[in-house]
């Protein structure tokens, strides 16, 4: 079984994508391995040393941090 580490896009630094793993850590990914459409707060996979972006789950922390948000301010 091969497990799959997500990322989360924190920033862009000239050609390097600084993201947080699922254990919190911060690792640099040039930009090149990257999907060019890929934006800050995008959830990424890796396949064979490149990454593609997991939409569903994008979109599902979107919905969940804007929801916490919104909580937050009622």
């Amino acid at each position: 079984m091969v497990i799959n580490m997500r990322y989360i896009v924190d920033r862009f630094e000239g050609n390097i994508a600084v993201c947080e793993d699922e254990n919190k850590n911060f690792i640099n990914i040039p930009k090149y391995k990257l999907p060019l459409e890929t934006k800050e707060g995008d959830c990424l996979v890796e396949k064979d040393g490149f990454f593609k972006i997991d939409v569903e789950e994008t979109v599902s922390r979107k919905d969940r941090i804007k929801k916490k948000m919104e909580n937050l301010f009622e």
